[in-house]
């Protein structure tokens, strides 16, 4: 919660930091996207109070400093953490970027050393997600997917399953993203699950669906319903399909994993099959979540509603 102090504000976290205490920190922080260049003086982010955190939540901690230093809201603002917040920030390797930002320095080096790890949990430190062909070709072919079928070797449905989830999250970023090194993606998991977590600051899956002309009745809330359907797209008569979330959603729903989408005060949240819309704190671009129980892992042809004659001509050709 923001709470007002002697110097200013204090910004608090929750101590349980995840999909669940999102709505309540994106609600307390919608006003910092009002703070462009203001510079305001006496902010406290305090981290010190988290006891877990998962990716989606170290994601928007990091989200929400990066955003605040680039459109300087703050003028020398603090930030108190303990040492579970370190290490976490060190497992992920979050602190070469962070630092960049405290010091004001270019943290596009930062993001290049960046890597995936596979030790006893697979890791994806925060990639920037690159709206360009040798990216797709070369990042995500030649290094992420062996990665992956290292990690799951032997298990081709959590391959394909894993890797079908971050490809149509990346290709949903490229297609409303309008600042490439804006959209970060990072995920956690092991043998038996895989948390995927994904925010930029943009513009948002609402805002974007809004510049079709067809789309422009509609409140915020039917339109986040509507962009997990199939053949809803911003981008019309071009090889923009518009199946990505639904592929998404459908997959979450079949393995009865977390689906949830929060863009510009609303949330969409898929839970083990059971579907909700609501409003919520405004955040200014798209935040996807995405969690994956792997035990009965589901590849496309698995699954019905994949078995149809127009989804015959849908290619996931990263595989």
């Amino acid at each position: 919660m923001i709470q007002n102090h002697n110097r200013g504000k204090i910004i608090r976290m929750p101590k349980n930091l995840g999909v669940n205490s999102i709505n309540l920190v994106l609600t307390e922080f919608k006003d910092v996207f009002n703070y462009n260049e203001q510079r305001l003086t006496g902010y406290v982010l305090d981290l010190s109070k988290i006891r877990k955190i998962n990716v989606l939540g170290m994601l928007i901690v990091y989200k929400i400093i990066e955003y605040s230093v680039e459109k300087k809201c703050f003028q020398n603002p603090e930030i108190h953490y303990e040492e579970l917040m370190e290490d976490k920030w060190a497992e992920f390797e979050f602190i070469p970027i962070l630092n960049s930002y405290i010091k004001e320095v270019d943290s596009s080096q930062s993001f290049k050393n960046l890597k995936i790890q596979l030790t006893d949990k697979f890791i994806l430190a925060p990639q920037p997600l690159l709206r360009n062909s040798d990216f797709t070709d070369k990042y995500l072919k030649n290094k992420f997917l062996p990665k992956i079928k290292q990690y799951y070797q032997g298990r081709d449905k959590v391959i394909s399953m894993v890797f079908t989830c971050f490809s149509e999250i990346l290709l949903n970023f490229w297609e409303h993203a309008v600042d490439d090194t804006k959209s970060i993606m990072i995920a956690d998991g092991n043998k038996n699950y895989m948390e995927i977590a994904c925010s930029d600051t943009g513009n948002g899956i609402i805002s974007t669906l809004k510049k079709n002309p067809k789309y422009n009745g509609f409140s915020n809330t039917e339109l986040i319903s509507k962009c997990v359907n199939k053949n809803v797209t911003s981008k019309e008569n071009t090889y923009h399909m518009g199946f990505g979330l639904w592929i998404i959603d459908q997959i979450v729903k079949e393995v009865k994993g977390r689906f949830h989408l929060f863009s510009e005060g609303v949330h969409y949240s898929n839970e083990y099959g059971k579907v909700k819309i609501k409003n919520t704190g405004f955040w200014q671009g798209t935040i996807v979540y995405i969690a994956l129980p792997l035990n009965n892992a589901k590849s496309l042809c698995d699954i019905d509603r994949f078995k149809t004659k127009a989804m015959d001509n849908i290619k996931i050709d990263f595989l």
